[in-house]
């Protein structure tokens, strides 16, 4: 098999290599935690900052209903349910993003359906934490590169996989 390919099975094998024996700073990483925690909502873009987490919603509530309770509190840019079953799978339960043309019309939409009692359920509203509202990670080493490798075909074990990624750099473990 050619680097690159996949062929189905159920074998996945995890391989990580780096190009250095530098190590990562545990403290940076702590550091870097807590600036994201501590993010205020005043340092996101203005996209980000109008986009709220629905929660507890009624299981009928689809994009179309949501978007349309929204748009009490002003113009709605877009609106996705999500149904997921709970950690026990015994239940469903449901929640959504929402996002508004303003930050105003954001902070209109938290203060009306926060708490707001939607065919039974008591809604949760908050401003979303997205992805691109944290903080850059300082760099404080050379990355470490992790790879993984799916769907390998069962004959392939770690030193074949080995063999062929040292082509590309140190491998640490495969």
């Amino acid at each position: 098999m050619e680097p690159g390919q996949m062929e189905e099975t159920g074998k996945l094998i995890a391989l990580s290599y780096e190009e250095d024996d530098s190590e990562i700073d545990i403290q940076s990483e702590i550091t870097y935690a807590k600036k994201c925690a501590e993010l205020e909502f005043s340092e996101l873009t203005e996209e980000e900052e109008a986009e709220l987490l629905v929660g507890n919603l009624p299981l009928d509530v689809d994009n179309d209903k949501l978007a349309t309770l929204f748009e009490q509190a002003g113009t709605v840019d877009s609106a996705k349910v999500i149904h997921k079953k709970t950690t026990d799978n015994q239940s469903l339960v449901g929640h959504g993003y929402v996002t508004m043309i303003t930050v105003k019309e954001a902070e209109s939409a938290i203060d009306k359906f926060n708490g707001y009692d939607y065919d039974g359920s008591l809604l949760s509203v908050n401003k979303a934490n997205t992805r691109r509202s944290r903080p850059e990670q300082p760099r404080i080493s050379e990355p470490v590169t992790k790879a993984y490798v799916g769907n390998l075909p069962w004959e392939v074990d770690n030193t074949k996989l080995e063999k062929n990624f040292s082509e590309h750099g140190k491998v640490v473990s495969a």
